[in-house]
């Protein structure tokens, strides 16, 4: 938005090979649990990303030719920028957990 405001006339491309709408990770749960559909986790409604002229690719991004001023896609060429945001996310930790036995309901044990 603060783009938007800055620059009404600029171009907006995001690359993601993680599919045509960006969602809400954290909502999966509710999804799994049925509370959820899968398209109610979308971060935008379609609408937003049309009305900012935001394009979507949906590709992995590979390289990065800063000289050229470009983003190499896994799949078709390349795109260029004028000026770029690279936000790679993350992987998720996994700790090594094993969780605790449950108590034995008849023992009188407290701890």
């Amino acid at each position: 938005r603060h783009l938007r405001r800055a620059r009404p006339d600029a171009r907006v491309t995001l690359v993601s090979d993680e599919g045509a709408t960006p969602y809400a990770r954290t909502a999966l749960m509710y999804v799994a649990m049925g509370s959820l559909t899968r398209e109610q986790t979308a971060l935008y409604p379609e609408r937003f990303w049309r009305d900012n002229r935001i394009e979507r690719i949906v590709d992995r991004a590979v390289a990065l030719d800063t000289a050229a001023r470009t983003v190499a896609l896994a799949s078709r060429g390349a795109v260029g920028y004028d000026a770029l945001l690279v936000a790679t996310g993350s992987t998720p930790v996994i700790p090594d957990w094993t969780p605790p036995r449950p108590r034995d309901p008849s023992s009188s044990a407290v701890g």
